[in-house]
């Protein structure tokens, strides 16, 4: 759930069919974050994975880029608020 509304990846037992390859740290959004096939529920197609992967990783991309980030629906309750991490 972080991942889509936050991109923010938790997954300390590697069940995710994201990864996180924390080697690649500077590199947000070619190379630190990639599918994993062999880990995608039968429910999920390939495609509908690459777009949960490009949501997360845009999410991600603008929390780190920009300074501060405001989503807004027409409910006042669902305004989300997205700060810097730095």
């Amino acid at each position: 759930q972080r991942w889509i509304s936050d991109g923010e990846l938790e997954d300390p037992w590697g069940e995710f069919f994201i990864r996180n390859d924390a080697a690649w740290e500077d590199h947000n959004w070619e190379e630190k974050y990639k599918l994993r096939l062999e880990m995608l529920p039968s429910f999920v197609s390939e495609e509908l994975a690459n777009k949960i992967l490009q949501i997360g990783k845009s999410i991600n991309f603008m929390r780190k880029c920009c300074r501060e980030v405001r989503f807004e629906s027409r409910s006042p309750h669902l305004t989300r608020r997205i700060t810097s991490i730095e």
